[in-house]
């Protein structure tokens, strides 16, 4: 059995096997979730001590930032209505643990933290207790390896999503602490320099590549509302055709054919002869998918006149990330042609009179 060599007090010896490196991602395709585990490789040793402040007020012995390559959701796949992610180190690792030789009835503890960090905001904290606590007394090291715990983040309020939106890869930070102190008989602590090595599960042999670990990350979503004047397909435009005044109806859709969130109605614009057309359309939030609702159009008078009415849809406010919400258009198009007047009605039935008597003729 291979013991390690005693470190001087108040240096630090070779710290860890490897520390911990992140990449990988999961994306999610709208209406599902989806998530795959993204290896984790431990950094070398030799790292250098420092003499930052971890997150109990700890001095941490070793801190490590790496940056997981994760993409920024897409809002073209849907809406964001949550974020999940899951840092789980591998069971079949352990951690080994030693104290300075020096005398004294007290313990070396030393604890592995992880915070997940978006930008400067922090996601995840795996807390003063860290993912991993050992403690090493005077007469034997210690190992460790069934009991890792596991840090979890989840964050579905809407506010707080529009930071996952975007394009390229988020900028996410995996901080990693190994904070060693030595406990005393009177209750106090003080920190100190410790040994922490990567070794095979069940043995004390030569260091391993160093610890893994899975790392999962899964964006949660639903399809954007969509609109249409077809109940079962899409169709973005329509036209209404009137012979002097009047009124007609459109019904219009939300389609259902996959999960969407529901639908707003926005705003509506209008373009050309806009003043000789009224559309009557109840403002309306929420429309689910598969309802409807209708819109009135009434021609003034009976001159000819034609207009365009843009009516702007989008996702119900309020739900998922705002950053990930998407307009979208339906136009109606109306027109007016005046009645035939008498005149034009005598020539007409004059025009059918004659036609008729050439047939019978032939």
């Amino acid at each position: 059995m291979l013991r390690p060599s005693p470190l001087r007090p108040n240096l630090l010896a070779p710290a860890l096997g490897r520390w911990l490196g992140l990449a990988g991602a999961a994306l999610l395709t709208a209406g599902a979730a989806t998530s795959q585990a993204a290896p984790v490789t431990l950094l070398p040793v030799n790292q250098t001590s420092i003499s930052d402040t971890s997150p109990d007020g700890a001095a941490p012995v070793l801190r490590v930032d790496s940056s997981p390559v994760v993409p920024a959701f897409n809002a073209d796949s849907g809406v964001l209505l949550g974020v999940r992610s899951l840092l789980r180190i591998d069971p079949d690792q352990a951690l080994m643990a030693y104290r300075n030789e020096s005398g004294g009835d007290w313990d070396s503890v030393a604890t592995l933290r992880v915070q997940l960090l978006l930008g400067n905001a922090q996601l995840a904290n795996s807390g003063a207790s860290g993912l991993q606590q050992v403690v090493a007394n005077r007469d034997a090291p210690v190992q460790i390896g069934t009991e890792w715990a596991t840090m979890a983040f989840e964050r579905d309020a809407a506010a707080a999503l529009n930071a996952f939106v975007g394009n390229g890869a988020l900028p996410l930070t995996l901080r990693t602490d190994l904070s060693a102190r030595i406990a005393e008989g009177g209750g106090g602590s003080v920190a100190i320099a410790s040994t922490l090595q990567a070794l095979p599960e069940g043995g004390w042999g030569p260091d391993i590549d160093g610890l893994t670990a899975q790392f999962d990350w899964t964006y949660l979503s639903t399809g954007h509302a969509r609109m249409s004047f077809a109940a079962a397909v899409l169709q973005d435009t329509y036209q209404l055709r009137f012979e002097g005044a009047g009124s007609q109806s459109v019904t219009l859709h939300a389609l259902a054919e996959q999960a969407r969130t529901g639908a707003d109605l926005l705003r509506v614009d209008c373009a050309g002869d806009c003043a000789a057309f009224e559309l009557s359309l109840n403002a309306f939030t929420a429309l689910v998918a598969g309802a409807s609702t209708s819109a009135t159009v009434q021609a003034l008078d009976g001159a000819p006149a034609s207009a365009q009415f843009t009516l702007w849809l989008g996702d119900t406010a309020g739900v998922g990330a705002q950053a990930s919400h998407q307009a979208h258009r339906l136009d109606l198009w109306v027109s007016t042609v005046p009645e035939p007047g008498p005149a034009t009605l005598f020539a007409l039935g004059l025009a059918a009179l004659c036609m008729g008597r050439r047939a019978r003729r032939d």
